[in-house]
């Protein structure tokens, strides 16, 4: 039915991105909604998750330290707050 391209995931699950997480919910539930009473998936609604909200330097940075603080030994994504339900 569609796909959602998540920009920056790797950093998804830290606090300061709880706003981001809530809206991705939302485009999320709401396409969920639309699959089932139109049987189709909005573009727009694809596209909403993908904007970066943030400018591409601080993403690569907050993204580098994301992957180095894994750095081999640790299981992938131990360091990171489990998302509420």
């Amino acid at each position: 039915m569609g796909e959602f391209l998540l920009t920056a995931a790797e950093i998804i699950a830290q606090p300061a991105y709880t706003d981001r997480r809530n809206m991705i919910k939302d485009v999320c539930f709401k396409a969920g909604k639309q699959v089932v009473e139109q049987g189709k998936i909005d573009n727009e609604l694809m596209l909403a998750v993908q904007d970066l909200t943030t400018s591409i330097e601080t993403f690569q940075m907050q993204a580098d330290a994301f992957w180095e603080s894994l750095d081999g030994i640790k299981p992938y994504l131990t360091s990171i707050p489990k998302l509420a339900n």
